[in-house]
């Protein structure tokens, strides 16, 4: 009973979430969208790290791991790849998303677009290009 509650509760600020989300986005349309990467380099590690689980599952069956331990590793390295494959993809989808988001509003905005950061040995310079 108590877990359905907490499921109808997590529904609901969700709903409510994704309304004022939505009425914010229309007042914030000039404004600078996040560009993606965090969200992809974030889901391609995840998916990195759990296709790598998934690819010495079966080393645990081999004469490399002691006959006792074959089974229990096979199931860590099974559970632990299994989520973390399945949570690195969708953040590499919704990093795409983002991402494509952002080069449409770097389009529209293409003075802002040609601005550049550079370290350099004795700190940083700042840079812009356009074309005329």
């Amino acid at each position: 009973m108590r877990v359905g509650a907490f499921f109808l509760a997590a529904a609901l600020a969700l709903a409510v979430s994704w309304d004022a989300h939505a009425e914010d986005a229309s007042a914030d349309k000039d404004q600078r969208p996040p560009t993606g990467i965090d969200a992809l380099g974030s889901g391609i590690a995840l998916t990195a790290i759990g296709t790598l689980s998934f690819a010495t599952a079966p080393i645990c069956k081999s004469g490399v791991v002691n006959p006792p331990e074959q089974d229990s590793c096979f199931k860590v390295s099974f559970f632990i790849g299994a989520p973390v494959l399945a949570l690195g993809i969708p953040i590499i989808v919704y990093g795409a998303v983002q991402h494509a988001k952002y080069a449409e509003w770097a389009r529209r905005h293409p003075a802002l677009a040609g601005l550049s950061f550079s370290p350099t040995p004795s700190g940083g310079a700042v840079g812009w290009s356009a074309r005329f």
